[in-house]
């Protein structure tokens, strides 16, 4: 082509398919690119959120494990002795009220 446009199906440029418009279609592509760039930042934001209430999550159940654990861990010997003496022995000195010893 000699016009120094580009090859398209009617050999002719930008300005001379656009027209009078190419400042309005320039400006709408830099907008677009801009509003892209500003979904990508925001799509990495949202990424990284995502990562941290992740790990909040899994830091708030390891507390509770933790909790839990220490519960089960004080709460196991005194089940084992309630559970021992509780059961009813009939050569128990110590469970017979009438005895004076």
């Amino acid at each position: 082509c000699s016009d120094g446009g580009g090859g398209g199906a009617g050999g002719g440029s930008l300005g001379e398919f656009f027209g009078a418009e190419l400042p309005y279609f320039t400006e709408l592509a830099s907008d677009v690119n801009g509003l892209a760039a500003g979904t990508e930042a925001r799509r990495e934001r949202v990424q990284e959120m995502t990562k941290l209430l992740s790990q909040l999550k899994q830091d708030m159940m390891n507390r509770t494990l933790y909790a839990l654990t220490l519960v089960t861990f004080l709460a196991t010997p005194v089940t084992l002795l309630t559970g021992t003496f509780g059961m009813n022995f009939s050569d128990m000195h110590e469970l017979d009220p009438t005895d004076p010893d």
